[in-house]
């Protein structure tokens, strides 16, 4: 099973409440149960309330990355790259069938777009309003 990361831009105010009407989801990019589990264990995570309008009450909360630990994440990632192109390298002697190709090239793809959901989310929508959210 699989959720995904999504960078949204959501409305807010002066306060900095993020509102959930009117949020705009920018890209996504899909991320395994297991990946998120160890991003979660590093402390990346942070729960913030979203709000339906101006005025109300916080209705939910949502997980979303920790926007002071975009370059943590950035390099958790980047370990998880060359630990799975060394996991490739070292398997590489041995008879690889091709369901487990499969299985290395989705594991790749999926670091590599994490990979660069976050850099966009730094590079060019590092405010607040825009957030990394787990979904």
């Amino acid at each position: 099973m699989s959720q995904s990361l999504a960078l949204i831009i959501f409305p807010s105010n002066e306060e900095g409440h993020l509102f959930e009407t009117d949020s705009e989801t920018v890209e996504r990019a899909v991320i395994s149960d297991s990946l998120l589990r160890r991003i979660s264990d590093a402390q990346i995570f942070v729960h913030q309330p979203l709000f339906e309008e101006p005025g109300s009450p916080a209705q939910s909360q949502i997980m979303r990355v920790d926007d002071e630990k975009l370059d943590e994440l950035l390099q958790f990632l980047e370990q998880e790259f060359l630990a799975l192109v060394s996991a490739t390298r070292h398997g590489a002697s041995e008879l690889i069938v091709p369901s487990e190709v499969l299985t290395m090239i989705h594991d790749v793809r999926t670091v590599c777009n994490l990979h660069a959901l976050v850099t966009l989310k730094k590079d060019r929508f590092p405010e607040c309003r825009v957030a990394l959210k787990v979904s």
